[in-house]
C-alpha cells in the first residue's frame, strides 16, 4: 500500500491506480501532467468524493467541477483532521472505503506512520487541485 500521491509516470508500478486529470479526458490516460494515487489509497478518500459526485463510478472517468472539487477539499481537510486525531483504524473506519481485508490490517499495523504518510497525501493532493482549478474548470479522475 503507497500512502502517498505520486506525481510522475515513473513512479507506478503493476498496481492499479485513480489518475487525477486537470481538465476532461482527451483520449489519453496516464499524461505528464496527472498525478496518482493507488487505488487502495483512494479507496481512503472515496466516501468523500462519491458523497459530491452523483455520477460517481470508481471504474469511469469522471469529470467533477471546480466548485464541486471545493466541497471535496473542504471535506479532505475535515478528515485529515479527524485522521490526525485518530489512534487506530477503527476510529475512522465509518468514514473510509476498505478494499479488502489486507487494506485494513497494513494500515493498522503501523497506524502512526501510515497516518502521517495519508495526511501528507491529503496535503499534497489538495495542493495540486487548488494549482490546478486556478486555471482549470474541471479535474477529472480516471477511474480504474
Amino acid at each position: 500500500m503507497d500512502n502517498n500521491l505520486l506525481t510522475q509516470r515513473s513512479q507506478l508500478t503493476e498496481t492499479v491506480y485513480f489518475e487525477f486529470l486537470p481538465g476532461k479526458y482527451r483520449g489519453q490516460t496516464f499524461t505528464d501532467e496527472s498525478v496518482f494515487i493507488e487505488d487502495e489509497t483512494f479507496g481512503l478518500l472515496e466516501p468523500i468524493v462519491q458523497k459530491h459526485v452523483s455520477e460517481w463510478n470508481r471504474s469511469a472517468f469522471t469529470a467533477i467541477t471546480k466548485e464541486t472539487w471545493e466541497t471535496i477539499i473542504s471535506d479532505f481537510e475535515v478528515f485529515k483532521q479527524k485522521l490526525a486525531e485518530a489512534s487506530s483504524v477503527s476510529d475512522i473506519k465509518s468514514d473510509i472505503r476498505l478494499i479488502n481485508n489486507w487494506t485494513e490490517e497494513t494500515l493498522d499495523k503501523d497506524f502512526a506512520k501510515n497516518k502521517t504518510e495519508l495526511i501528507g497525501m491529503i496535503d499534497n493532493l489538495t495542493e495540486w487541485l487548488r494549482t490546478n482549478l486556478q486555471s482549470q474548470e474541471i479535474v477529472s479522475i480516471l477511474g480504474v
